[in-house]
């Protein structure tokens, strides 16, 4: 809120009566996954046979989600200078107006639950049996698989301005003592998490009340889909002499239907709006392996591969944001599948005691690559930016990738169980979305970095291992803004060193320690231009100890 002053630049700006307001978001979301799976071998006169059958349930669940949001009476004038566009500097945090607790007062109070469940039945069987082809010694095999899923989304959403629901001791009485620096700014004290739990759990069913429910939002952020993937493929390996041929053919029938809802906001009734598809592909492969000699070999493929969108962004839900302006996003019924044909060829020369040296080009033709388009908009009354995912007709991506992977074990004592393992991709990658958005059709892939490369500094034993890992990857598209270049969103290249180890104590029992993010790298977005960031993030670390049990 408040008056932006004429004398604006790239850098700097100034508003007069700027709002601004403090929000308590306490978030804590569980992940419970249930897998069972039973299967047998057979090996009869003549052919062998193998099959699976497996249950897998995931439920994420939010019993907790909810915003508190107080509002400054205080309407100061403020700029900022983004001369340092990663810290601008910002003259509230000179005046300090935010720091002025007795000006705050209760604005409103937002709660959001959301359970989403997953079950999946898949089974498959395959048979294999020793054969001939172009007077050839060859192994036939067959099989079939179905894979049948069901999911459900169900929110629900409360939100009440009475200030009965608001904390007694106010927002000085919520604070603890603990200060609050994000980045350089100083935003205050920490939210006091037992104080905050009592007070929540005070009120919590009371707020849950009918003149409270967001009944629009709720209705709209469900979803249920069934999804049933039949298949079936047959395929025939063989040999001339030092060259090994892999062809074959794959069919998958996709059976698909969804059910969202809109609110009807005259009537206050749901309307069902369900959406159902049919699709059959055909994945043909070609694969030849030839070994020039002992350590040098060749290979060459020619692959089809599908890749299904995800169910939130094909079902026709809404799903919006708390605060404005709003990020809104929606589903697209008519969102296809994105399909590959690839080519791919490389060299590989073995290396003493395990080791590697590849080269590998590849080029992947794409029909329907899937991409988010940003639209600005008015949601409810609100400004808010409209985020759906499209297809774009065709794309493109080619690239060489380089690996080197070598174990030491030349080298004297302990640094005999040492390695190494590198690589380099380097890629160049197009779509074309078939229509004009913000002025251009064509963009890069979008999560497609130009360069990716990790390296990693291994130590092994029969019982210990640990690695050492540094990756890094180059900017790369987020979103695509039909307002312009200006506006498409981008993240920031950036590198990460992480650390594993493992020791198996029995070969039934072992520990494991991980890191990651050791350098606590920033995650940056950027509009248009790196010098216009949108979104700048630091979690710091991540560390894990745990155990693996089998038997």
């Amino acid at each position: 809120a408040g008056n932006l002053l004429a004398a604006t630049n790239n850098t700097t700006a100034t508003w007069d009566r700027a709002r601004f307001q403090k929000e308590v978001r306490h978030r804590i979301v569980q992940n419970v996954i249930w897998t069972m799976s039973a299967g047998g071998e057979h090996d009869f006169s003549g052919f062998e046979l193998d099959y699976s059958l497996s249950f897998n349930r995931s439920e994420q669940t939010y019993p907790t989600r909810y915003q508190l949001r107080y509002r400054s009476s205080l309407r100061p004038e403020v700029s900022y200078d983004y001369t340092n566009f990663d810290e601008p500097a910002i003259s509230l945090f000179q005046t300090n107006e935010h720091l002025d607790l007795g000006a705050y007062a209760f604005r409103q109070f937002d709660e959001r639950e959301q359970d989403t469940i997953k079950d999946e039945w898949a089974a498959r069987a395959n048979v294999t049996f020793q054969g001939g082809l172009f007077g050839q010694a060859a192994e036939h095999r067959f099989g079939a698989s179905a894979r049948l899923t069901d999911a459900t989304t169900d929110e629900n959403r409360w939100r009440s301005r009475d200030n009965s629901f608001a904390p007694p001791l106010g927002l000085a009485g919520m604070l603890g003592d603990q200060p609050s620096q994000n980045f350089g700014y100083f935003l205050g004290n920490k939210f006091d998490q037992g104080r905050q739990g009592e007070w929540h759990g005070s009120f919590r069913s009371a707020v849950r009340q009918p003149g409270n429910v967001r009944a629009s939002q709720s209705i709209t952020g469900d979803y249920s889909v069934d999804e049933n993937i039949y298949a079936a493929y047959g395929m025939t390996e063989f040999d001339f002499g030092n060259t090994s041929v892999i062809t074959g053919l794959r069919v998958e029938h996709t059976d698909f239907s969804s059910t969202a809802f809109r609110f009807n906001e005259d009537t206050d009734e749901a309307v069902a709006n369900s959406n159902s598809r049919q699709y059959t592909n055909w994945f043909p492969n070609l694969t030849v392996r030839h070994e020039f000699s002992e350590n040098l070999v060749g290979r060459f493929a020619l692959t089809r591969a599908i890749s299904r969108p995800n169910y939130p962004d094909v079902v026709a839900r809404i799903s919006a944001g708390d605060t404005a302006p709003l990020t809104v996003r929606r589903g697209n019924p008519d969102l296809n599948p994105t399909l590959a044909n690839n080519v791919d060829a490389g060299l590989e020369y073995y290396l003493e005691t395990l080791g590697l040296l590849a080269v590998n080009v590849f080029y992947k033709d794409l029909e329907d690559y899937e991409f988010t388009l940003r639209t600005p908009g008015e949601f409810e009354g609100l400004p808010a930016t409209f985020v759906q995912a499209e297809n774009a007709p065709d794309g493109y991506i080619r690239g060489v990738e380089l690996t080197w992977q070598q174990g030491f074990s030349f080298l004297p004592g302990l640094l005999g169980n040492t390695g190494i393992f590198a690589n380099l991709t380097v890629t160049d990658s197009e779509m074309d979305i078939g229509r004009t958005v913000g002025g251009r059709s064509a963009f890069p892939l979008q999560g497609q970095s130009d360069t990716v490369y990790n390296v990693s500094l291994f130590y092994e034993t029969d019982r210990f291992n640990a690695r050492l890992s540094y990756n890094d990857r180059s900017d790369y598209l987020d979103s695509v803004s039909t307002s312009g270049p200006d506006f498409d969103i981008y993240w920031e290249g950036r590198s990460q060193l992480d650390f594993t180890a493992a020791y198996e104590f029995t070969d039934s029992f072992e520990l494991f320690f991980e890191a990651k993010n050791l350098t606590n790298t920033d995650g940056v977005r950027y509009q248009g231009v790196r010098e216009r960031v949108y979104e700048r993030e630091a979690f710091g670390y991540t560390l894990f100890l745990g155990a693996r049990f089998s038997y």
